[in-house]
């Protein structure tokens, strides 16, 4: 075994250098000075002498002078190992006085230990040139000795003297801080103290460790390393179960130490604290004791992780380069150390728009805006000469005119320790440069924007607000920056309205609402708030933004329109009730004028009697569709109409309708065909409002035919009932087809129009039929004629519903009472029920009631307004309320003929409605229903 002395006052260094050697190989002896060290050598000689220089009682020099003047010691090797002397001169000095290696500390232990293998191989090969004592004078050793010490003495000075000025300087700015200097020189001590322990300032990792992964020891290179700061951190952790990436390794790595007592360079992956890998070459020796059982090991562990990782990507580059450079999506390029291009792909040239060849050398400079030309050359000039890393952010001109923003970076390339040239990416940054300028635009529109934006923190305090705040609100950024905005509260708002506000960003909702609050000069105004909370990248609420809208104009204007709607309604009321009282007051004395003339028409006068009742009943019903359609139209415009829908059999209601109109055609000689369909045609319709459209469409085509005829069609087309009413009338023309169903236009109009009518017949048709849920079409031909095309939904294979049946005249009841407090209307209805059945009147409530409890009628003909005292419809719940009476028709007789009308009369108890005035026809068919309804 090769015997090796080592000379080195600092105990941890004498442990780490003999740790480096194998104790199968050499046998190691340990001195603290150089006396120490000369006695030990003249005592048992070793092989070789490795020495500190620096060192009490005897210096490293002068044990090497000693040994090279003793007979016995001149010829072993002697290798001086310093971290003080590092002067070229002191290595020129040590290897005069005859020192075979001259080693600075510290050095890789691998490089160490080949340096003391080749020393010791060359004695062994007997060529190791042994350095004997010096030839020249002990003088001149000495005085060289001494030149020597002095420079090395100097050299303390100096640095004591720049430590002195130094301290002098941090005394001098410290002095009022005397208890942090002492911490300060506290830790210069300690520093001191670890710096010159060379197992905490190895380059490498020294552990110890238990068999099962305990740490006992660790220097702080190997803390570092795993990303602890501590030791007594990194203690915490066991190897065995949780400090290596790959398990199966370390089984390996520690079947090999328990088996061969050692393993060196084994190659691993250890774990950090963060628990990234980190490569590393690890050595190690099992400590046994006297039994030979391991107590711990003892480990070096060097960080490889980026010798690994050049590894791979040299590897890697050599075969993959190409194919990555041809599937990057960024541009690449490389240069020669002068920056000249000598490789681009194919991303760059798509992102330049040149050829390859076209950006060798300086070429790709003619891609680039000319606007950045000049500024991109200078930069790449000035960081390819001094060879430092370049980044710049410019365009390219494509070829098309298309600019593409990049932006390139480029690093040296670095082979053997020299500059090789230079290789860079550019990124296409276009989409990045639009949102910059689409934040840009959006951050001038926040600034710019009519409505005032606030954002504030999670607690409410203010941020941020834009200039339309400052000028809504009289405060300035610098007034509110920091504060809470309740600054702005003006008392008028309730406290749980901002309670909900609150509970609702807070749960990361928005909230919309209104504010009354107060500007800075006191005065009120109203705000429109939206207010949304900002989340941040993990999900959670950073902040809240605020967008208000100053509303107080339109909160003024909001009250002057509900005054105006309270005006409105008050004035809508007081018009129906207007027309319910014109109503009344028109249809009661109509019902004595159509009545009496009907009835002089029917009876045995003259012809010119007769002519004259003719022109009062023709009057009359003018008048009457003239007020009808007046009501009719006043109800659509009050948008009250509400249609009472049920199953109607159109063909009955159709036909029920033409009958009103044969009479007309009769006398103007124009025939009235009917066409129905052979099928029921039934559909949920409102037998009035179809009664009205019908009647009205009828009315005009015998008004505005002079010869002809005028057929009704009716038919089931595609699921739809289609009624047609075809005229061989005056036609219209193509300029009036689209006003005639405007409200009060005709085909004729103005003071030469020829015939008569108010222009509303058509408009309320169309409502009606749209309020019905059908369509009306028009197709017509001046002086050819017209066809109105009805559709409405229908229900196949239902049968009819609401029609009404034939009239027969003979005595239906035996007894009737009439309560109605207009004798003239009392003894018209007499006169038509005469023959028909009994009449009773009364011509007030009072009298009625009487006349009910002390006789039994079949059926009540009642009027609603009667005038003082109770209406009708008291009337009427007071005879349902009567057993004898509970199944006995009543029928309501009024002038009240709005639509909705009958629902009340129903709902009061009535059986069913008539409106004045009416025709003899007309209330023998209702008491005709009526009988059929209830017996």
């Amino acid at each position: 075994m090769t015997r090796i002395l080592i000379v080195d006052d600092n105990q941890d260094n004498l442990y780490l250098l003999e740790s480096l050697f194998d104790p199968q190989l050499y046998t190691i002896d340990q001195a603290k000075n150089g006396r120490e060290a000369f006695e030990r050598a003249k005592s048992v000689t070793p092989e070789l002498i490795i020495s500190d220089i620096l060192m009490p009682v005897m210096d490293g020099y002068t044990l090497c002078i000693e040994c090279k003047k003793d007979s016995t010691l001149k010829k072993v090797p002697f290798i001086f190992y310093t971290a003080t002397y590092t002067d070229p001169k002191d290595e020129e000095f040590a290897l005069h006085l005859g020192a075979s290696r001259f080693v600075l500390k510290p050095q890789e232990p691998d490089v160490f230990l080949e340096i003391i293998q080749g020393v010791l191989k060359e004695v062994q090969d007997k060529t190791h040139v042994q350095q004997e004592a010096p030839v020249v004078p002990e003088k001149i050793v000495l005085k060289e000795y001494n030149q020597t010490l002095i420079r090395k003495l100097e050299e303390k000075m100096l640095q004591a003297e720049k430590a002195e000025a130094e301290l002098r300087e941090y005394t001098k700015a410290l002095e009022n801080e005397i208890s942090e200097r002492k911490r300060i020189e506290r830790i210069l001590r300690e520093s001191e103290n670890r710096f010159r322990s060379l197992y905490n300032d190895a380059v490498v990792g020294l552990y110890r460790t238990s068999p099962k992964g305990d740490i006992l020891l660790a220097n702080r290179t190997l803390v570092t390393m795993l990303g602890f700061t501590s030791f007594e951190e990194l203690a915490s952790r066991n190897l065995q179960d949780s400090g290596f990436s790959d398990q199966t390794a370390r089984a390996f790595f520690k079947k090999e130490i328990e088996e061969k007592g050692e393993v060196k360079e084994f190659e691993a992956q250890w774990k950090t604290k963060e628990g990234k890998t980190v490569h590393v070459r690890e050595s190690a020796k099992a400590i046994r004791n006297e039994k030979g059982e391991i107590i711990f090991y003892d480990g070096i562990v060097e960080d490889i992780t980026y010798r690994k990782i050049m590894e791979q990507a040299l590897t890697e580059s050599r075969t993959q380069f190409d194919t990555l450079a041809l599937a990057s999506p960024v541009g690449i390029f490389k240069t020669d150390p002068d920056g000249f291009t000598t490789y681009v792909n194919i991303k760059w040239c798509e992102l330049a728009g040149i050829t390859p060849d076209e950006a060798m050398g300086d070429g790709w400079l003619t891609a680039v805006h000319p606007d950045d030309r000049e500024r991109i050359q200078k930069k790449w000039k000035r960081d390819s000469t001094i060879k430092t890393n370049s980044e710049a952010e410019y365009r390219f001109v494509r070829q098309d005119g298309s600019v593409v923003w990049v932006i390139g970076f480029a690093v040296p390339e670095m082979i053997e320790g020299r500059i090789a040239g230079y290789i860079g990416t550019i990124t296409d940054v276009t989409e990045l440069k639009q949102t910059e300028l689409k934040l840009r635009q959006l951050n001038c529109a926040v600034e710019q924007s009519p409505v005032h934006v606030m954002i504030t923190d999670t607690d409410g305090i203010i941020q941020y607000v834009n200039p339309k705040f400052e000028e809504v609100t009289g405060y300035t950024k610098e007034d509110v920056i920091g504060r809470n905005p309740r600054f702005l509260k003006s008392g008028l708002t309730k406290p749980e309205n901002y309670k909900v506000l609150w509970q609702t960003i807070k749960q990361g909702n928005t909230w919309k609402g209104e504010f009354c609050n107060k500007k800075k000069n006191g005065e009120l105004y109203w705000e429109s708030a939206v207010i949304s909370p900002i989340l941040g990248d993990d999900g959670e609420i950073i902040q809240f933004l605020a967008v208000k809208e100053d509303i107080s104009k339109r909160k003024e204007y909001e009250r002057e329109l509900i005054i105006a709607k309270e005006k409105a309604e008050e004035m809508n009321h007081l018009k129906t009730s207007f027309l319910a009282n014109m109503s009344h007051e028109l249809r009661t004395p109509l019902i004595s004028i159509l009545g009496y003339s009907e009835l002089l028409i029917d009876s045995d006068i003259d012809e010119m009697l007769r002519d004259m009742a003719l022109g009062i009943k023709k009057g009359g019903d003018r008048l009457l569709t003239t007020f009808n359609n007046l009501l009719h139209f006043s109800k659509i415009e009050s948008e009250n109409i509400k249609p009472n829908l049920g199953l109607v059999d159109v063909n009955i209601v159709l036909d029920e309708t033409v009958r009103n109109f044969r009479k007309d055609c009769t006398e103007k000689g124009i025939d009235l065909i009917t066409d129905y369909s052979p099928d029921t045609l039934t559909g949920y319709l409102d037998v009035v409002l179809l009664k009205e459209i019908f009647s009205n469409l009828i009315s005009n085509a015998v008004k505005f035919t002079e010869h002809g005829y005028i057929r009704l069609q009716t038919s089931e087309e595609s699921g739809k009932i289609v009624i047609r009413i075809i005229d061989t009338g005056i036609g219209i023309s193509d300029e009036h087809k689209s006003v005639i169903f405007e409200e009060f236009r005709q085909a004729s109009e103005g003071l030469g129009r020829y015939y008569e009518g108010t222009g509303l017949g058509l408009t309320i048709t169309n409502r009606f039929v749209k309020i019905l849920g059908g369509e009306i079409f028009l197709e017509s031909q001046l002086e050819k004629g017209s066809i109105f095309t009805l559709v409405f939904s229908g229900i196949p294979g239902s049968s009819g519903g609401e029609g009404e049946k034939n009239i027969s005249e003979k005595p239906v009841l035996k007894k009737l009472l009439y309560i109605e407090d207009d004798r003239a209307t009392i003894r018209v209805i007499t006169e038509f029920l005469k023959g028909i059945c009994h009449v009773d009147s009364a011509v007030n409530a009072k009298e009625g009631i009487a006349k009910l409890e002390a006789e039994k009628y079949d059926l009540f003909l009642l009027d609603i307004n009667l005038g003082v005292g109770m209406n009708g419809k008291l009337v009427a719940a007071h005879i349902k309320s009567l057993p004898q009476y509970k199944n006995t028709p009543v029928i309501a007789v009024t002038a009240y003929a709005m639509h909705g009308d009958r629902e009340e009369f129903l709902a009061a108890g009535c059986s069913d409605y008539i409106s004045k005035p009416f025709s003899r026809k007309e209330l023998i068919a209702k008491i005709k229903e009526s009988v059929e309804l209830n017996f």
